[in-house]
């Protein structure tokens, strides 16, 4: 049944709301639970101890998420050039928001700096694209020409940083330590290292002693460490 809203008082406007207000609050603890319980599966096939342990199913899960993820990006795009009678602009933002925190150190034109530093030298009002809410910021740095350091395969490639993004996370955050290196990231956030001679896609929880971590050193060539479990 549809709500003509022009038609209702102030007062049953303000006990719809709370009432989508709790809903909202209902959906979101169900969408929570499932999804702790999708990812406890999902860590669980890809532990060597667990009875139905196949790393190509494991793999084959954040493989289809992203190809998800992409679909929907290309499709949202087709939608707004149609609607808005343009032709192959790209209006997706971000689709990703796995995080790490600001005194995380990263490439960028060759040289070492903090993402937080990174951000108060070149965002400002000027190249903000979006404010999302609170602390909650996009930026677009595309025509700056900033570079950084990407391991692709066995090459190590240059990518161009298109966004700048600083928000609030609720998630929770894992710091790995391998000998002096160190990062703070969030639960969901996707590690690359190499096990058993292979390269895979891993979850910060996923770690296992003996993972091979890939380090870009000063010099810029890559160097791998092994992860000892000493700190966690």
């Amino acid at each position: 049944m549809e709500i003509d809203y022009s038609k209702i008082s102030t007062e049953e406007l303000k006990k719809l709301r709370q009432t989508c207000i709790k809903n909202i609050s209902k959906c979101t603890n169900n969408q929570m639970a499932r999804k702790i319980q999708l990812n406890s599966l999902y860590g669980s096939i890809g532990n060597a101890y667990f009875r139905y342990y196949k790393l190509a199913n494991a793999e084959a899960i954040t493989l289809s998420g992203q190809v998800a993820i992409r679909w929907i990006e290309n499709k949202m795009n087709e939608y707004l050039n149609k609607i808005l009678k343009t032709e192959n602009d790209d209006y997706i933002i971000a689709s990703d928001t796995d995080s790490v925190v600001g005194s995380t150190e990263v490439y960028v034109n060759g040289k070492k700096i903090e993402i937080e530093r990174l951000y108060e030298n070149v965002c400002h009002s000027g190249n903000l694209v979006c404010k999302r809410d609170i602390d909650d910021y996009v930026h677009n740095v595309s025509n700056l020409n900033l570079y950084t350091k990407s391991y692709d395969g066995n090459l190590l490639v240059e990518d161009k940083i298109i966004h700048i993004m600083r928000h609030r996370v609720k998630k929770k955050l894992y710091k790995i330590e391998v000998n002096e290196n160190e990062i703070l990231l969030t639960e969901d956030h996707s590690l690359v290292v190499e096990r058993n001679g292979e390269l895979i896609s891993i979850k910060p929880y996923e770690v296992n002693v003996n993972d091979i971590f890939i380090n870009i050193s000063d010099t810029g060539k890559c160097l791998k460490t092994v992860y000892k479990n000493e700190k966690t």
